[in-house]
């Protein structure tokens, strides 16, 4: 059963990562989604992890699917408690808006100008050196044993954020944890509205 479960994840990740026409997006709130994936995730987290969220409710709507926004936390979520494993730590998950100006452009490749939903996952695990953090959003690639991961969670995600006209910025370095970083454009009202 679980390998048929398995399967199927697997399935959709790939339908998801290789498909071209996604569904049709409006004006959606990150506020909801956001907290949907943290309740099924602290419903499943293992007893040394501690989870924080800080949400600011007045973010903007952005231009989006729920099930793509609640896919690219899920992944952030999942990377996130991977760094950390057995040994125990915090995963911390944010999300504000922000008015993005020359010098955040200027710092993450893609990002442009204006208003974001910024939505953080922060990790208190092992981090990552130069070599694995230039690939990390390459499909299939893994640090994980066999068996243990796709290696298209991160891969999604970046395809995800760049369809909504996004960006995402990641630190780490090793012993010092990950941030990764996601804007999404906020959805501005049309002339008239």
């Amino acid at each position: 059963m679980a390998g048929a479960q398995h399967a199927a994840g697997l399935v959709s990740q790939m339908l998801l990562f290789s498909r071209r026409h996604h569904a049709a997006r409006r004006p959606t709130r990150c506020q909801p989604e956001v907290q949907r994936v943290l309740d099924a995730l602290r419903a499943a987290l293992p007893g040394p992890l501690e989870l924080q969220a800080d949400m600011y409710e007045a973010c903007g709507p952005v231009l989006g699917e729920g099930a793509e926004i609640r896919q690219v936390i899920r992944h952030l979520c999942d990377n996130a408690v991977q760094a950390i494993g057995d040994a125990g730590g915090t995963v911390r998950v944010s999300l504000d808006e922000v008015n993005v100006g020359c010098a955040e452009t200027a710092a993450t490749p893609g990002l442009r100008r204006g208003r974001h939903a910024r939505l953080r996952a922060q990790d208190t695990g092992i981090g990552m050196d130069a070599t694995t953090l230039s690939r990390i959003f390459e499909p299939y690639f893994t640090t994980r044993g066999p068996g243990a991961g796709t290696g298209l969670g991160l891969a999604t995600v970046h395809g995800l954020v760049r369809d909504y006209g996004g960006a995402i910025h990641v630190e780490s370095a090793p012993g010092d944890g990950t941030t990764f970083t996601v804007f999404l454009p906020i959805c501005e009202p049309e002339a008239g509205a």
